[in-house]
């Protein structure tokens, strides 16, 4: 056997689209990570930084933002007129 020959390097190879598909997105595509962080801990903070609904304020402070920033898209955009 001859050592002559190149060796073959493994390239990664991209993950299947289910895979992918599969992971959760860290947020809301508009809304910036560090904006919801905030509007939940303000959350956690009045309602006396008890425990256990953090989950219930994240998803709570996406909607919210979410909802304020299409109105604020809504507003800026001119009207069309007829």
């Amino acid at each position: 056997m001859s050592d002559s020959a190149p060796k073959r390097s493994r390239k990664p190879t991209a993950e299947p689209a289910t895979k992918r598909a599969e992971k959760p997105a860290a947020t809301t595509a508009s809304v910036p990570h560090g904006d919801v962080a905030r509007r939940a801990y303000e959350k956690y903070a009045a309602r006396g930084f008890t425990h256990g609904q953090d989950s219930d304020d994240w998803l709570q402070a996406e909607k919210e933002l979410e909802a304020e920033r299409t109105d604020a898209l809504r507003r800026s955009r001119p009207k069309k007129r007829r």
